[in-house]
């Protein structure tokens, strides 16, 4: 997930550790009614963020490249409580 085009945080559909990837989970499987697209903008509203998903074009070109590691933290857990 990114905030103003810089990776933020991670959701992990298999790490059940963390509350918010169980909660957004069960919204989508549960509630069949969310998508992850509305769940972000309802977090975004709710906590005045820009968050999103990664929109890259279908064809980029890429001239140069490094490989980086990230150490991303999970969605933090009160940005999907009151959803």
């Amino acid at each position: 997930m990114y905030e103003r085009d810089e990776p933020k945080y991670y959701i992990d559909a298999f790490n059940k550790a963390a509350i918010s990837n169980k909660i957004i989970f069960e919204m989508l499987l549960n509630n069949k009614t969310e998508t992850i697209e509305s769940i972000i903008s309802k977090i975004n509203q709710n906590h005045t963020l820009k968050l999103s998903l990664d929109n890259r074009p279908f064809i980029r070109i890429r001239l140069k490249s490094k490989q980086v590691s990230l150490n991303l933290p999970p969605l933090p857990d009160y940005f999907v409580k009151n959803i």
